[in-house]
């Protein structure tokens, strides 16, 4: 156990420095059951950020004036082919779709929620995944932001325990 620890690394108890005591003084419990406690509460309740996808997005947009230029480019013959529009427009669409999709599929089934105790990540839509952690086991937090992340406040977090 590293020194000057508040908590026991293994069961999150209390750790207090007991002083010299008269041999007439009953001892305090250490146990975290026998220390009342606040009640736990939600600090706070979340879900997937669509903000979270911005790359895509950008991404998409890079895409479309690539696909103009490259329309253009394309001999009169080969634009009035019968598959050429269906291509471009496939190429233009189908992107959207996918973002859209698995924006929907991390909104739906992604929740985050924080008490003052614990830490909860709830995942999936037909079945269900619970995480869940106690405060006073997380030794470290890191959160990780490429410049577009930074641009619309969003991260990936990552919690040590």
């Amino acid at each position: 156990m590293p020194d000057g620890s508040a908590f026991c690394n293994r069961c999150g108890a209390t750790i207090a420095t007991v002083p010299a005591m008269p041999a007439a003084a009953a001892p305090q419990p250490l146990h975290p059951a026998a220390v009342p406690q606040e009640p736990e509460h939600e600090l706070w309740r979340g879900r997937f950020s669509g903000k979270a996808q911005g790359l895509w997005w950008v991404l998409w947009f890079l895409e479309m004036p690539a696909l103009v230029y490259l329309w253009f480019r394309l001999s009169p013959e080969l634009q009035k082919g019968p598959y050429a529009r269906w291509v471009f427009g496939a190429a233009a669409v189908i992107p959207v779709f996918f973002i859209l999709w698995t924006f929907m599929i991390e909104k739906l089934s992604t929740r985050y929620r924080l008490t003052n105790y614990r830490l909860f990540k709830e995942k999936g839509i037909l079945s269900r995944e619970l995480n869940e952690i106690e405060l006073v086991r997380v030794d470290d937090v890191s959160v990780r932001q490429n410049l577009l992340q930074r641009i619309f406040n969003v991260g990936v977090i990552t919690v040590i325990a």
